[in-house]
């Protein structure tokens, strides 16, 4: 327009002017200073790229960038065998254009204007006449340097685009030394530190807002639907009842007290309470094309704001489904790995293949210390032609191995269903706040509710001491990283006590390695409520990507850890597995095996706990009263009254109520292994709450009378109940329960309280059940041998010796009501009928069959012969008569 803001003092010597004054001097030597413009790092090929693109795009001879520093004009990109170009800063066009308010400068023509016809570089062998320049800006606005073009040639103008071209170059390279910068001092592009929310109520003056490019803030919705954000927080109450400052109603960023004007807002990603120009409403995207809104405090909107993935890789790990569907496991092939090669986890392996449902048996007796390292190594084969081939013609040992290797290849573990995988934080929701250490930028350890109780525990199952790290744990660990395909990572046991967190499976000469509890991911699976929590990709949450364990030499990228939850329900430690490479998603089938193996640590620490302390973990309050049962008899038979004891009428009845263990039966699994460890002394079972919620029965109607519950009469019907209860419940698990079936029911026979009222017991037994089988157990599994059924039974030895001895094999139905029948080992033929019987009737057939063909044999003898070959006269044709022609005639007709 024709209009200049600064003045002119002229030198007499040169009839020059004088550099003008800049008022930012002393900022833009600093900025020099943190860019180094003045180091030959920083002149990159890059920035003589720029410098000659401009100079094509405006068809001029040359484009250089020049730093005004001192009283020198220094063209950074020119440089000699001395160092850079440079001049007296009186001399220069850019000394004008940094006092322009950050607007280029343009000189159409040099020797018609009076500031610079006179400057070296116009009169002197440069002959310069064309002079644009774009000043270069620093993150806080100061004109740090210039990229400008020169030419001998004047112009009357520039093109629009050739405006927008050289101004968009000048604004990558004060972006490209401003990332360059910030990654060498480790500073955030986003901080906050002189922002002052009071003086700036909207905030939108701020870098923190304006800086992010669409592609950047289409990155960062996407980066925010990665976080667990936590929704639910109690409200901050609004009088100073506390010394913190959000119990006092005060902006945890500011300390505004909040009021009618400056309302609370919820941070989603730590959970305080702040005012509006302490937040920011960001999108969020968690499926593809659905953007909701979230807030964020400014404390929290730096770590939002950094991501070291691209876009699409962004997209990939946020949209990704967390669990997906497949029924493969090396289970099997890894426990048959163990066999074969690792001899000092062959009887862990073995025991672990037990605690995962399946009865471990050998050959003939053979066992693990028997076998040979070469039988071992000779069931590797991978023909299955040469297997079978070793196994028919090799020796008993070698049959043996391969029959413990077959046993473990054989081990499957139900899958579950994949919407029963539940895991922590798969909604994108979180239950705790965050409390950020600001030397860290890592959050501290969230609190746990049952910290006293989770201290005890682990002091009951001494999971500290070295003793509890058996090879089992060790075994457990391994399969769980070979499940999940961790090859560089490995499986942990962890336990968080106190400020530690220790890793017991790792031990060294001081102990087993631990590192703060605040740097470690369990710490965040202790508040998961006892649900497993899989972080997918630990650089992209902001809760552990400052982790000393992310960012240092073990570079951890992936954690699946399980909570291994004690007797009364709280989380005594974790099974964790951890790698370097991150996943999107993990399959139903490595979830299922990874709980399962948390549920035997569990099951083998208690069992341990209880070996060892003598408890009776079945009736939690061992000792205790028993309370009195009298059934009603008009609702079902009378139950057995034990002798010499008055009725329980006498003592009053007492009204029952119904249990929450009839209402909640356990699951059949569970019933066969509760059923299996209360067998006491390998006869009978003992009353306990356990067994009750296992029979789905009240706990008062195991007992009989008001005896203490080891009364004879209580075992006895207890007995019976239990036995009923599997023989129609449990029939698909007999293999596990048959053995203490045999035996109880061998122990019943010999109890005279059960010989005479051995009916009315079984009867009451499936009435108590709803079972209608009582016929069909009284002459089965309640079946007593008399006197006289002994006499006839002398035979019945002889009979099972002959069956045998033909093959044959008496056996029961799977299902009610349980019938008997025979089975032929060779032939795979069934019979209802006894074999014995059978082969009579055949017998007594075939003689039959014989005799009657000795018969006709006698009687086709006393026949007369015949003559076939004489054949009997012709017929002679009758002919008709005239009244029957007629008569068919008419029937025609």
């Amino acid at each position: 327009d024709g209009r200049r803001s600064y003045p002119l003092t002229y030198d007499a010597a040169t009839e020059s002017p004088l550099a003008p004054e800049d008022p930012k001097e002393t900022e833009r030597e600093e900025w020099i200073k943190r860019y180094k413009l003045l180091e030959t790092e920083m002149m990159t090929e890059m920035v003589g790229l720029i410098c000659d693109l401009a100079a094509k795009e405006l068809e001029a001879c040359i484009g250089v960038v020049a730093v005004v520093s001192g009283d020198q004009h220094i063209m950074s990109w020119i440089r000699m065998e001395k160092g850079p170009v440079c001049n007296e800063r009186k001399q220069s066009f850019c000394a004008h254009t940094l006092v322009l308010k950050q607007k280029p400068l343009l000189i159409r023509y040099a020797h018609l204007d009076v500031r610079f016809r006179n400057f070296s570089a116009v009169t002197g062998k440069e002959d310069l006449a064309f002079y644009f320049g774009v000043p270069i800006i620093a993150g806080d606005g100061v004109v740090v340097a210039t990229l400008c073009v020169l030419d001998r040639t004047p112009r009357k103008n520039i093109t629009t685009m050739q405006y927008s071209v050289v101004t968009r170059l000048a604004e990558v390279l004060a972006s490209m030394w401003q990332e360059a910068y910030e990654h060498e001092a480790e500073i955030d592009v986003f901080e906050y530190q002189h922002y002052n929310p009071i003086m700036h109520a909207t905030g939108s003056d701020h870098p923190v807002f304006t800086r992010l490019s669409r592609a950047q803030q289409v990155a960062r919705r996407r980066h925010v639907g990665f976080q667990a954000l936590i929704f639910d927080a109690p409200p901050p109450p609004g009088g100073p009842s506390g010394s913190s400052r959000t119990s006092m109603g005060l902006c945890t960023v500011c300390q505004r007290a909040f009021s009618a004007v400056w309302k609370p807002y919820l941070c989603h990603v730590c959970g305080h309470w702040v005012c509006e120009p302490c937040s920011r409403v960001l999108e969020r995207e968690r499926a593809e094309g659905v953007v909701r809104f979230v807030r964020s405090c400014v404390g929290c909107l730096p770590m939002l704001n950094k991501w070291n993935v691209h876009v699409d890789e962004l997209a990939a790990f946020t949209f990704a489904p967390w669990v997906v569907s497949s029924s493969v496991s090396p289970l099997g092939v890894n426990l048959a790995e163990v066999l074969r090669f690792r001899p000092d986890r062959r009887h862990a392996a073995l025991s672990l293949v037990r605690h995962l449902g399946r009865e471990v048996h050998s050959i003939a007796g053979v066992s693990l210390e028997e076998i040979t390292e070469d039988e071992w190594a000779a069931t590797a084969s991978s023909s299955t032609h040469e297997t079978e081939a070793a196994r028919r013609s090799g020796s008993l040992l070698a049959r043996g191995a391969q029959h413990f290797v077959q046993q473990c290849l054989d081990v499957r573990i139900p899958e579950v269903p994949l919407v029963e995988c539940e895991l922590a934080e798969v909604d994108g929701r979180r239950s705790y706040p965050l409390t950020y250490d600001a030397a860290t930028e890592s959050p501290l350890a969230p609190e746990d509710p049952k910290e006293t109780e989770r201290e005890e525990w682990i002091k009951r199952y001494k999971l500290l001491e070295t003793e509890i790290m058996t090879e089992m744990v060790g075994l457990i660990c391994d399969l769980a990283a070979k499940e999940l395909d961790a090859i560089s990572g490995a499986g942990l046991l962890a336990v968080i006590s106190g400020d530690r967190h220790i890793l017991p499976t790792l031990q060294t000469e001081q102990g087993p390695m631990s590192n703060a509890r605040k740097h470690s991911f369990c710490t965040h699976m202790l508040a998961s409520e006892q649900k497993p929590l899989l972080v997918r990709y630990a650089n992209l949450d902001v809760r552990f990507r400052n982790f000393p364990l992310v960012t240092g030499k073990e570079d951890l990228a992936f954690y699946f850890g399980v909570p291994i939850i004690a007797a009364d329900g709280v989380v005594v430690a974790t099974l964790c597995v951890l790698d370097h490479t991150p996943r999107k998603s993990i399959t139903t089938m490595q979830y299922s095996v990874v709980t399962k193996f948390a549920e035997v640590l569990a099951s083998v620490w208690q069992e341990s706990y209880e070996h060892e302390a003598g408890i009776d973990a079945l009736d939690p309050h061992p000792g205790r009263k028993p309370l009195i049962f009298v059934p009603a008899a008009a609702q079902e038979p009378q139950m057995p009254k034990r002798r010499g004891v008055a009725s329980s009428k006498a003592h009053g009845q007492k009204k029952e109520t119904p249990s929450d263990d009839a209402a909640n039966p356990m699951t059949p699994e569970h019933a066969v292994d509760l059923i299996c460890r209360s067998f006491r002394s390998n006869q009978h079972w003992l009353p306990s709450k356990a067994l009750a919620k296992c029979l789905a029965v009240p706990y008062q109607r195991l007992l009989v009378v008001t005896a203490a519950k080891d009364d004879l009469s209580n075992l006895v019907w207890t007995s019976v109940l239990v036995l009923v209860y599997c023989a129609t419940h449990l029939v698909d698990f007999h293999e596990s329960w048959y053995e203490a079936a045999d035996a109880s029911a061998a122990w019943l026979r010999q109890q005279q309280h059960f010989l005479d009222q051995r009916e009315d017991l079984v009867r009451s037994a499936c009435s108590l059940l709803n079972v209608r089988y009582a016929e069909q157990l009284l002459t089965t599994l309640f079946a007593v041998t008399g006197e006289g059924q002994e006499e006839e039974g002398v035979g019945a030895d002889d009979d099972d010796a002959e069956l045998l001895s033909l093959g044959w094999q008496r056996c029961f139905l799977d299902e009610p009501p349980y019938t008997a029948y025979y089975w032929n080992m060779e032939t795979n033929l069934s019979t209802w009928r006894h074999p014995l019987e059978t082969a009579q009737l055949e017998r007594e057939l075939q003689e039959q069959k014989q005799q009657r063909r000795d018969l006709l044999a006698r009687v086709l003898l006393q026949r007369l012969p015949i003559n076939r070959d004489v054949m009997p006269p012709a017929e002679t044709p009758v002919a008709l008569s005239r009244v029957r022609q007629a008569i068919l005639l008419r029937v025609v007709l």
